[in-house]
């Protein structure tokens, strides 16, 4: 559709001049207006957004869905909004809240095959390519992803008057490349599969290479949280898909890095003792001011191989090896009753009484509670007690066949005013983990 905007300037004015010079004026005038009409002229695009990689590397043509595209008329308006961003800050997107006004004429976002549509795409001229009947004029696009970053069309796209404009596929390259690694955790109990260990990676955001194209250890650069974390199936095994930015400044031939892989299972170490040189703890992954080796365990990390960039015509996976875990914290709930042994029928409890259990680690860790009267379902009790959750660390436990275990010596007084007294049956010494003990302690009053 078209329309004629007439642009008519009024008539100077004039005296003395007869009717018929006014007409000849307004006619010489009626020319000079039709040579100076703006017409506004509309069409309509389809377009498609597709990933480059793919179709270079695999002859895969494969649309990039949610990315969003940006319509410009005005090539100044296009290459300002183009400028101003900054990769990684969406404050700088062409449609951010605080970019208003809008330079763009039109946006929408591709549908699950990358395609996309405008509708209603208006212009004006005073120089129509055909007069008042048709036209043609450049447009300009911006397309971004966040897994791609902003991209503008490299070659001119043209659109006609009055018609639907096919433009073609354009093409934008993926930030990031995907590699793929795997493992194996093993319990140091018995030598076999730990099941649901969790595995925590963390990516490098920044990283150069070596003159021979590999992966430069003293330039990596690692952010604090783990980018992915992943557990180990029933037999161990774990694998990953992950996600690396392209580093620039390097030609497209060396496409890897390399990842830290660390474990964080509650109550589980991994370590040198274990593994050997395979694992390190000389960082401070999560940023919490302690590395491994000053006591965070969860801080134990390898280093893997550099992984290079998979595809789907070559699928690398990098196996990053078996890695043992070892329990080294144990803990248990322990609760009972103080009773009378001089009582016949052993239900008699005693209130009062200061229950003792000391567990062998350094200096002694003792965990008490006085028994008391507490209510039960149908009446109340007397004598109960309740230490709480006992913990114990491997270091506690003498022999490595309890270690592995869990198995800890204690030793357990009852004190009645003060005074230890013998406790006749119901006590223990030892104790294993996680499964909650009940004690009825017999003493004589």
């Amino acid at each position: 559709m078209k329309y004629i905007l007439m642009k008519v300037r009024a008539p100077a004015a004039s005296t003395g001049f007869i009717n018929t010079l006014r007409l000849a004026a307004l006619a010489v005038g009626a020319g000079l207006v039709l040579a100076g009409c703006s017409v506004v002229f509309t069409s309509s695009i389809n377009g498609r957004v597709i990933d480059k990689e793919e179709r270079e590397n695999n002859n895969n043509v494969v649309g990039v869905s949610d990315a969003r595209v940006y319509l410009y008329t005005d090539q100044a308006a296009w290459e300002a909004d183009y400028n101003a961003y900054v990769e990684g800050n969406t404050t700088t997107l062409p449609d951010a809240p605080d970019r208003r006004p809008y330079r763009y004429f039109q946006s929408t976002t591709t549908d699950n095959n990358g395609n996309y549509q405008f509708a209603g795409v208006v212009w004006e001229t005073m120089n129509s390519a055909y007069g008042k009947t048709a036209d043609r004029k450049e447009v300009y696009i911006l397309v971004y992803h966040p897994n791609y970053g902003l991209w503008k069309n490299p070659n001119p796209y043209i659109v006609v008057s009055d018609v639907t404009t096919e433009f073609p596929p354009m093409e934008i390259e993926d930030l990031y490349n995907e590699g793929r690694l795997s493992g194996r955790v093993l319990n140091w109990k018995d030598g076999k599969a730990l099941a649901n260990a969790g595995v925590n990676i963390y990516v490098p955001k920044k990283w150069s290479y070596t003159s021979d194209d590999k992966v430069d250890e003293a330039s990596l650069e690692f952010p604090t949280t783990a980018a992915y974390s992943v557990n180990t199936d029933n037999d161990g095994y774990w694998t990953a898909t992950i996600r690396y930015k392209k580093m620039g400044g390097h030609e497209d031939r060396v496409n890897k890095t390399r990842v830290r892989v660390a474990w964080n299972t509650a109550d589980y170490r991994a370590g040198p003792s274990l593994n050997g040189t395979a694992v390190s703890g000389d960082r401070d992954l999560d940023g919490n001011g302690r590395t491994a080796l000053e006591g965070d365990t969860n801080d134990w990390y390898l280093l893997s191989d550099d992984i290079p960039a998979s595809t789907s015509s070559d699928p690398q996976t990098v196996n990053t090896g078996e890695i043992t875990l070892q329990r080294y914290r144990f803990t248990v709930n322990v609760s009972g009753r103080v009773l009378d042994a001089d009582d016949a029928t052993g239900k008699t409890g005693i209130n009062g009484a200061r229950v003792v259990l000391t567990v062998p680690s350094p200096g002694g860790t003792e965990f008490d509670a006085y028994s008391q009267t507490r209510d039960t379902q149908n009446s109340t009790e007397e004598g109960y007690f309740n230490l709480g959750t006992l913990e114990w660390f491997v270091e506690d436990i003498a022999g490595e066949a309890y270690q592995k275990t869990g198995t800890v010596s204690v030793d357990t007084k009852v004190y009645l005013d003060g005074t230890s007294k013998p406790i006749n049956s119901g006590s223990i010494t030892t104790l294993k983990p996680d499964t909650a003990v009940y004690l009825n302690l017999k003493v004589t009053p």
